[in-house]
C-alpha cells in the first residue's frame, strides 16, 4: 500500500480521508512524488490529512499540489500547526519544531490572506495544532503573499510608548 491511504473516519462522518501514512512496504518515498501518488489516488477527494515535513516550503508545495483535487465543502487538514508546546518554558521544549511550527503557521495564514474568498481557515491549538481548511469553490489558488502587519509602524511604536507610561 502506498504512503498515501483512504482510512475509515469518524471525525467526518460520510467523507473519505486520504492520510499520509507509514511506509506500508510497496512505496517508500516522499510525500511530494507527485507522479506516482497522483497515479495511486483518486482524483477527487473528500479530505487529506496532511502530516508531513514541518517546514512551511514543503507545506506550501504539497498543499498547492493536492488542493484541487478536493471537492468543494472538502477539507484539508495540517497537523502540527502550533509551536507553543515546543517553546523553551513548554512541555515539548524543542527549538526546532517551535520555529518550524510557527512559519508553518505564518505561511498558512499568507495562503489564506491571499485565498479569502476561496476557502476557510480554522486552527486549533490542541495538542500540537491542527489546521482545518475546507474548500469553499473550484478556484485556482493565490499564490502566498506577505500580510504587511501595522505591528512596527510609527503609529503603533508611538501607542505602546504612551501605554507603557500612562497605563
Amino acid at each position: 500500500m502506498p504512503c498515501w491511504e483512504i482510512i475509515s473516519n469518524t471525525f467526518l462522518p460520510g467523507y473519505r480521508i486520504l492520510k499520509q501514512g507509514e511506509d506500508r512496504g510497496s512505496y517508500n518515498g516522499r510525500d511530494d512524488n507527485f507522479n506516482f501518488i497522483d497515479s495511486q489516488i483518486p482524483k477527487e477527494l473528500d479530505v487529506i490529512y496532511l502530516d508531513t515535513v514541518h517546514k512551511a516550503n514543503h507545506i506550501e508545495k504539497i498543499f498547492f499540489h493536492y488542493y484541487p483535487r478536493l471537492k468543494k465543502d472538502g477539507f484539508f487538514l495540517v497537523d502540527d500547526t502550533s509551536w507553543l508546546p515546543y517553546l523553551k518554558t513548554s512541555e515539548k521544549n524543542h527549538f526546532y519544531m517551535e520555529r518550524n511550527n510557527e512559519e508553518s503557521f505564518q505561511r498558512i495564514l499568507e495562503i489564506f490572506y491571499s485565498n479569502r474568498d476561496n476557502f476557510d481557515l480554522e486552527f486549533s491549538f490542541v495538542g500540537t495544532g491542527l489546521a482545518k481548511i475546507r474548500k469553499l469553490n473550484k478556484n485556482t489558488l493565490n499564490k502566498p503573499q506577505n500580510i504587511r502587519s501595522r505591528k512596527y509602524n510609527f503609529i503603533n511604536i508611538f501607542r505602546l510608548i504612551y501605554k507603557f507610561f500612562y497605563e
